[in-house]
């Protein structure tokens, strides 16, 4: 599995035993996976900072749901259970996508799906709703789509960015592709979607609400 991994993956990985041994801790779980991301410097850990999950106050919570341990002796720390199985998911996460390799954000991907770790505990307490995490990583990871550049472009957060394809979601599912949007005077995104079973792109009027965003009704 890890020859599917790009190099700022297996970065993550190697940052996430670093985040261990700093604070004491003789194994590599969900949370060390989380951090990781976090210490790397990239466009995944870019877009938790924009929502507010920054490397401090996430080591500070893992530190305090966890507390220290005797400080490792090994060269190499263990996975814990856990933490493979969000390394699987991170593959299975990849393939949903039609990615041929592993990147950070897919990472995070699979710590969501997984679902219970301390890293979504961690998560939680900060304020995010990992469906919202969810829908950053997956703009993030869809970055070679053109994706995360066309939400900048019309000048949305990224974090609001989330929003809006969680609204797509909500209404079409999980296998909408997004092709490109434009915002309108009044607000209102219009986005070019593909939708599973229809031969062409079809554009679809996303407002927001005082719920958040909705999606209206589709216009071509």
């Amino acid at each position: 599995m890890f020859e599917r991994f790009e190099r700022d993956a297996r970065r993550v990985i190697v940052l996430a035993q670093d985040e261990a041994r700093l604070l004491d801790h003789d194994y590599i779980g969900t949370e060390h996976l989380l951090l990781g991301v976090l210490a790397l410097d990239g466009p995944m850990a870019d877009a938790l900072r924009e929502v507010g999950v920054s490397l401090e106050a996430t080591r500070d919570l893992v530190e305090e749901a966890v507390g220290p341990r005797a400080r490792p002796a090994q060269r190499h720390l263990p996975f814990t259970p856990r933490a493979k199985a969000v390394l699987e998911l991170s593959l299975r996460e990849a393939m949903r996508l039609d990615h041929a390799t592993i990147g950070p954000a897919h990472v995070v991907l699979g710590l969501v799906r997984e679902g219970e770790g301390v890293a979504c505990q961690v998560l939680l307490r900060l304020g995010r709703e990992l469906e919202v995490v969810r829908t950053l990583a997956e703009l993030v990871a869809r970055d070679d789509e053109a994706l995360s550049p066309a939400w900048r472009a019309v000048g949305i957060p990224l974090a609001e960015a989330a929003a809006v394809v969680a609204a797509l979601m909500d209404a079409f599912g999980d296998e909408v592709r997004f092709m490109g949007l434009r915002v309108r005077r009044s607000g209102e995104v219009h986005a070019a979607v593909h939708l599973p079973g229809r031969p062409r792109s079809t554009i679809v009027a996303v407002h927001r609400t005082d719920r958040g965003w909705r999606v209206t009704d589709p216009t071509g």
